[in-house]
């Protein structure tokens, strides 16, 4: 799924740091685990949560490791 991650549903912040970490697609935050993730700078449990969001209003939360 390469549907663009900046769907409204992101905060600024959030999304600013994904796309510093090169993440910009759906498919991109599926290769993470939760785990990974909040490694990342600028990532914390507010951008887990509103990723978690946009993966489970996408049906993809039971494929994800977030």
């Amino acid at each position: 799924m390469d549907e663009q991650l900046d769907c409204g549903l992101l905060t600024q912040r959030t999304l600013n740091a994904l796309h510093y970490a090169g993440i910009y697609t759906i498919k991109d935050v599926l290769q993470y685990t939760e785990i990974q993730l909040l490694k990342t700078d600028g990532i914390g449990r507010r951008a887990i949560n509103e990723v978690k969001e946009i993966l489970a209003s996408k049906g993809q939360i039971g494929r994800a490791h977030v």
